[in-house]
């Protein structure tokens, strides 16, 4: 095997280590302004489906199967890739970001490419130094100098995107943007409208979301929703469903309205996607083609950036243990593989909690289901006794990303119902103002057994391990969270506008208290069952059996035993 040829760039940014990490672990964006050209598609293998990478170089298609990242963030990230064709048989990039003592971080990025044979090397090494090693330089260069200039910001306000304006419209396209835009009801936003079409980055006018542009516009959600709505009326704008993966968050098929019996998966996670789970279905915007013709294109299949949740992802092979720790925040976590191994184990992160050690054994499933552990947590093992490799993942429990569910549009924006191709794909029964129950349990046959004991509700749904009602009064929904608490591991209740409806045959509860009672969940902790502050009004006076804690936004109930 030939010696290997590698490249090495120190850098140092005076943004923390967590604003360093989301910028350079943005791969998707990094490899546009390195301008790599890779593109990835999704076949079918001997075990399911792959993700094969190809890139031309040398005057002939390079392809591989693209394999999952290993990282801790914000500490380090790694890629191998394993070549089927071309003078290369294996490319490894490593990033390392670390704390500098008087603030900021150090990032020390390692690109190693290994020939095929000692004869190819001197033509890979040529090649390389001719165009890759400037490129990867220009795009590191690119992303210290954004880091720099955005070193105060908030974590959740940073996209490395921003780096990657979208192409110009045409003439044509920009005639017809303000022409459309001009038949729009007269209104500030319109103007911003206009302008994140031309400016912003692709990625983001992709899956435009009322709810996330909202926030960031600091504009009234009813007031950009409208918007949206008006968009789509005078054509500037069109309109989707997504099916969102509920374990990687990202949306991974496009519904039509014929898709009530749609069976999808998540190539990514290798799981089966539930199209009759409320909290998965999801409404974006885009562009009108005839404005910006947007074909999403993923430079970078694995990007940490695009599971900010997930916090260290590695590959265990069998008999092998591998180290997952990294700094926790105060939450709840999950530790689960690819492929599923059962339910998730849930680490429940409090400052108050003394242990800082932890070991998990996977052998048909991860054992213990519960861990309790301080914030700097200095070990947390995960063995594979099972039968096959997986990839180990610690991810943080998190609420949906900012989407307007389906359901919360139908409840608070009929006017859109008309306008898109799927208004028959959720048919409203009912709506009414009731209260919603949330539950996660720790396994499917425990979803079940809590579904049986819900006895006061109207309606109730399970997707895997989480279980879903709706009631008429917060007393009865509360009494059936005390019923059935043997039954499930952490629990969300809200108040508000609730919707029961059809998915094909089957029935479904969603709505905005869905919603809400479903984030409250996400919010919890192991053996909690809470609420937003905004609902809790609705809840006083019921019999609640339950001690009370608040956080700032937040009201944790706990079951008291006996």
């Amino acid at each position: 095997m030939a010696d290997p040829i590698r490249f090495t760039f120190h850098l140092e940014t005076r943004a923390r280590p967590e604003l360093a990490f989301r910028v350079i672990s943005d791969t998707d964006a990094f490899n546009e302004l390195a301008k790599a050209g890779m593109s990835f598609e999704t076949t079918n293998g001997p075990n399911g489906p792959v993700t094969m990478g190809s890139v031309g170089k040398l005057g002939m298609t390079i392809r591989w199967e693209e394999k999952p990242f290993t990282f801790r963030a914000p500490s380090w990230f790694r890629i191998q890739r394993d070549f089927d064709s071309g003078p290369a048989s294996r490319m490894t990039a490593r990033a390392q970001i670390e704390p500098l003592a008087g603030g900021g971080a150090a990032i020390r990025y390692q690109l190693e490419v290994i020939p095929k044979n000692a004869l190819l090397r001197p033509v890979v090494n040529f090649d390389l130094k001719r165009t890759l090693e400037p490129q990867l330089r220009k795009a590191l260069t690119s992303m210290v100098t954004f880091l720099d200039s955005r070193a105060d910001d908030d974590l959740a306000d940073l996209d490395p995107q921003a780096l990657n304006p979208p192409p110009a419209l045409t003439p044509t396209q920009a005639k017809v943007l303000l022409a459309k835009a001009s038949e729009m009801s007269p209104s500030p936003l319109v103007d911003r409208l206009v302008s994140f079409i031309r400016a912003a980055p692709l990625r983001d006018q992709y899956s435009m979301s009322a709810l996330a542009i909202a926030q960031a516009w600091a504009s009234p959600l009813s007031n950009v929703a409208m918007l949206f709505v008006d968009a789509v009326r005078a054509g500037v704008l069109g309109v989707r469903l997504d099916l969102l993966c509920p374990a990687c968050l990202v949306p991974k098929l496009a519904l039509q309205g014929s898709d009530t019996a749609v069976s999808a998966h998540c190539d990514t996670c290798q799981i089966r996607l539930d199209a009759t789970f409320a909290e998965s279905l999801a409404i974006h915007f885009f562009p009108s083609p005839d404005i910006r013709d947007l074909k999403q294109r993923i430079e970078c299949f694995g990007s940490p950036a695009r599971t900010p949740h997930i916090v260290a992802q590695d590959n265990i092979a069998v008999g092998a243990t591998i180290d997952f720790a990294v700094p926790m925040s105060p939450g709840t976590y999950q530790v689960r593989t690819i492929p599923s191994s059962g339910p998730p184990a849930l680490i429940s992160v409090k400052e108050l909690e003394q242990q800082r050690r932890a070991e998990l054994q996977l052998t048909q499933t991860l054992h213990p289901q519960l861990l309790h552990l301080h914030p700097q947590t200095s070990l947390l093992n995960v063995t594979n006794q099972s039968q096959g490799s997986v990839i180990g993942i610690l991810e943080r429990v998190i609420p949906p990303r900012k989407v307007m569910s389906l359901g919360r549009m139908l409840v608070e924006f009929p006017e859109l119902k008309a306008l898109v191709p799927f208004s028959g794909f959720l048919t409203s029964l009912n709506t009414f103002r009731g209260a919603a129950l949330a539950l996660r349990c720790a396994s499917a046959e425990s979803a079940e057994q809590a579904r049986g004991s819900l006895a006061g509700a109207r309606l109730v749904h399970t997707s895997d391990i989480h279980v879903i009602a709706l009631y008429a009064t917060a007393e009865q929904c509360i009494l059936d969270a005390t019923a059935s608490r043997k039954f499930w591991v952490m629990g969300g209740v809200a108040w508000g506008q609730v919707l029961e409806g059809l998915v094909g045959k089957t029935q479904v509860p969603a709505g905005p208290a869905v919603d809400r009672a479903y984030a409250a969940l996400c919010s919890s902790v192991p053996g909690d069952c809470s609420l937003f502050r905004e609902s809790a009004e609705n809840f006083e006076g019921t019999p609640l059996g339950f001690t009370r804690s608040e956080g700032a936004e937040m009201i944790h109930f706990t079951r008291i035993e006996g």
